[in-house]
């Protein structure tokens, strides 16, 4: 093997610390509309995030059908 034993130990060094970092912030516990985050803190949802969702898939989807057809009032 090659390579410096003092280069190989500080990378192994930040491995083990980006991999400690990666996993707290990917842990997430969640209870109905509330989400904790380790890295961000106590989050509360949108009500309306649904509503927006699903108003987003009617808009797309009539552009979808008005554009060939070339109603405009469908847009």
């Amino acid at each position: 093997m090659t390579g410096n034993p003092a280069d190989k130990g500080e990378a192994e060094s930040k491995r083990a610390t980006t991999d400690a970092e990666h996993d707290v912030s990917h842990t997430t516990a969640k209870a109905g509309p509330v989400s904790v985050k380790a890295s961000s803190g106590v989050a509360k949802e949108d009500p309306d995030g649904s509503a927006g969702s699903w108003n987003q898939t009617v808009g797309s989807d009539k552009d979808a059908l008005g554009g060939p057809v070339g109603a405009g009032a469908a847009r």
